[in-house]
């Protein structure tokens, strides 16, 4: 969306490269590290998904007891 503000001539000539000024070896190095906080992140997601699952089937499901 900003090269329609911008036009796309701000845009033309330039590579991916040349507009962060990293090295090949610069963008290796940082590619070859884990993303460990999107991990964190959506392990404690589906951790707090399976406590409220949890919570809903011991304390709402199980003392109503069966149907029927």
């Amino acid at each position: 969306m900003l090269f329609l503000l911008l036009g796309r001539s701000a845009l033309a000539g330039k590579t991916r490269s040349e507009d962060t000024g990293l090295s090949q070896a610069d963008l290796d190095t940082v590619m070859e590290e884990v993303p460990k906080g999107a991990l964190a992140l959506s392990a404690s997601a589906v951790l707090l998904l399976l406590c409220g699952w949890f919570f809903v089937y011991f304390f709402i499901f199980v003392p109503r007891g069966t149907v029927g």
